[in-house]
């Protein structure tokens, strides 16, 4: 899979509109987190989504956080943020970080 760098205006546009809609899941979000990883900014509102969700919903994608943190490590500033504040929620969430790391 190859990285793409930053969107057009036209495709910011489409993928403003997909992120916002209900058809965006978990699983696209952390494909774009991936995805995007060079475009700061859209990683940020991409994890300011998922901060609204259960950590629960997002344990099964903790081995992709993980990776993207221990191997990006300077671009991965808003995911690491968002396990932290995951985990302030849930103590099983912590707990699940601390077996993959």
């Amino acid at each position: 899979m190859v990285r793409k760098a930053f969107p057009t205006a036209s495709k910011r546009i489409g993928l403003l509109r997909l992120m916002l809609s209900k058809h965006f899941s978990i699983d696209m979000a952390i494909q774009y987190l991936y995805r995007y990883l060079k475009v700061p900014g859209l990683q940020r509102f991409i994890c300011d989504q998922l901060i609204s969700v259960e950590p629960n919903a997002l344990e099964p994608f903790i081995p992709q956080l993980c990776h993207t943190i221990v191997w990006e490590v300077s671009r991965s500033a808003e995911i690491e943020e968002l396990m932290i504040r995951m985990s302030l929620k849930s103590y099983s969430f912590s707990v699940t970080i601390l077996c993959y790391l």
